[in-house]
This record gives structure tokens, C-alpha cells and sequence, in this order.
């Protein structure tokens, strides 16, 4: 009777620390691993068009206007930021919407920004590139990257005026980093040029490479349509629009939407892990009595 109720004890100190799994937390940012939109981030960004590759330089913007719109990219590299507004099916404002969140704030007290760059278009023929027409043209991602902050100070919006003052987008890159990896592939649809705007979408797969919440990204759970696996998906919205009456260059794209998609995974605590060896071991030594008895 004794040796049953300690083996029943082993199973249960065993089982417990996983079955009580809920909501993650990693560096003040929370989530549910078993939400139904896990993993989905939407967020709010902007981009633009620098000389230099070597990360944010708001010294070396690439004006746009109605003359370059569909040329100025070639020999430039594509930059961007924004603050990700939602985590699953978490927002970041307590008590919004009604019935609340789960959890109600995904960052309560801090930001979720990202960075991302190294996109660079190269022109099949010198000369000869046209950003309508993708037969130009290809895209070149072996320098690109992304980077995903969590800052403790809330102090990003991406709504800004950053024409006004570019100088504002470096509040996309501080904090403790979150997670960052690069990109895999990369393409662009619906590019349209028309009444000075110039439009695209852009659809590409994420490989994690590092960061704090790294282990808790599914690895390779997407497959692109050549058989190449990824970790998560990004795909955009992004318009700039262009004064075609010839006025001041444009550097910066109008606020644009994104959405990234991927999956989560449970990493059970040191101390449940503890906990696990703990029963394991009396397991063990319940089997040993039983076997010499």
C-alpha cells in the first residue's frame, strides 16, 4: 500500500508543472502559446530608401519624387520600423476591448518595436530597372535582417512626423532584444504608381537566429512554396506619396500595416524542470523497493 501511494505521489509531482502551463513571459512581454492566433503580431510601420548598409542611417535618406519614384531604389537599400500593436490576441491597452484579452496586456509597462534592412533591389541590365516591372529587376536579401525590441519606456509612435524629424525612428532599436533573425525570402506584388502614390505589397519568410525569446519560436514550422522551411512569415502594405506638382523630396512611407505569423512552444521553468527530475527519481526509487520486495 505504501509503495502504491508513493508511485501515485512520483506521477503526480511529475505531471503537474506542464499541466499548469499558462501564459508565457519573457522579458516583460506576455503570451498564451495555446491562443488560436498563435503565434500573430500585427503592427504599424514605416520604411524608406538609404545609400548606406550598416543599419539605421538617417543620414544618407534616398529622396523620392515624381522624376525617380520607380528608379531610385536600385543601388539603395530598403529600411523600416514600427511597434507591434498586437500578440496573438492580446493588445496593448488594458481594459480594451470588452470582454478583455487573455492575457489584457501583452507588454504591460513596456513597447514591442522592430527594425528591419539590407533589402537591396539589383537591376538585371544597368540602366534598365523599373520597379513596376519585376522582370527588371531582383531582389537581394543575403544582408537583410530583423530585429525585434522590447523597451521598458514607451516612447515610440509610429505615427510620428518622421519627414519632420527622422531622428524619431531610432526609438524603433533600443531596449532588450526580443528576438531577431533574417530574412529568407522576400518578393513584391501590386506595385502601382499613380497619382503620386507608389504602391506595393511585400510577402517574406523569417528565419530566428537569436534573441532572448528565441527558444520559444517553433523552428521551421512554414514551408515556401520551393520547399525551403522558415519560422515565420511577414507580409506589408506600404505606400509613399510622391508631390507630383514637383515639390519637396518624399523620404519616408505613409503609416503602412504588417502582419507576422508563426508558432510558439511552452519551455517548461528550471524549477519545473526540477520538479520533473524530482519525481522521476522517485519513480525510481519506488520501482527499486517494489522489484526487491
Amino acid at each position: 500500500m505504501l509503495t502504491r501511494k508513493s508511485a501515485l505521489l512520483g506521477a503526480a509531482i511529475m505531471v503537474s508543472p506542464l499541466a499548469g502551463a499558462d501564459v508565457i513571459n519573457v522579458g516583460g512581454v506576455l503570451w498564451d502559446p495555446d491562443s488560436p492566433l498563435d503565434m500573430k503580431m500585427d503592427s504599424n510601420f514605416t520604411q524608406w530608401f538609404q545609400s548606406t548598409n550598416s543599419g539605421y542611417d538617417m543620414g544618407s535618406l534616398v529622396g523620392i519624387n515624381a522624376t525617380n519614384a520607380t528608379t531610385m531604389m536600385f543601388g539603395n537599400y530598403l529600411y523600416g520600423g514600427g511597434k507591434i500593436n498586437n500578440f496573438n490576441d492580446a493588445n496593448d491597452q488594458t481594459g480594451q476591448p470588452n470582454p478583455e484579452t487573455h492575457p489584457a496586456d501583452f507588454c504591460p509597462g513596456c513597447e514591442l518595436t522592430y527594425e528591419f534592412g539590407g533589402i537591396e533591389f539589383v537591376e538585371n541590365t544597368p540602366g534598365g530597372g523599373d520597379f513596376l516591372d519585376p522582370a527588371t529587376y531582383t531582389v537581394d536579401w543575403s544582408q537583410s535582417y530583423f530585429k525585434i525590441w522590447v523597451d521598458h519606456s514607451r516612447n515610440f509612435n509610429a505615427n510620428n512626423d518622421f519627414e519632420a524629424d527622422p531622428n524619431e525612428m531610432y526609438e524603433a532599436t533600443d531596449g532588450n532584444l526580443f528576438l531577431e533573425g533574417t530574412f529568407e525570402s522576400i518578393s513584391f506584388t501590386g506595385q502601382l504608381f499613380a497619382a503620386g502614390m507608389l504602391f506595393s505589397n511585400a510577402g517574406s519568410a523569417m528565419h530566428v537566429t537569436g534573441g532572448m525569446a528565441r527558444d520559444y519560436f517553433d523552428t521551421d514550422p512554414l514551408v515556401t512554396l520551393g520547399g525551403t522551411p522558415f519560422d515565420f512569415s511577414y507580409t506589408a502594405s506600404s505606400q509613399f506619396m510622391v508631390d507630383l506638382a514637383g515639390g519637396a523630396d518624399v523620404f519616408f512611407a505613409r503609416v503602412s500595416t504588417a502582419e507576422l505569423l508563426g508558432d510558439t512552444i511552452s519551455i517548461p521553468e528550471p524549477g519545473a524542470l526540477a520538479l520533473l527530475g524530482a519525481g522521476l527519481i522517485g519513480l525510481a526509487r519506488v520501482r527499486r523497493r517494489h522489484d526487491a520486495a
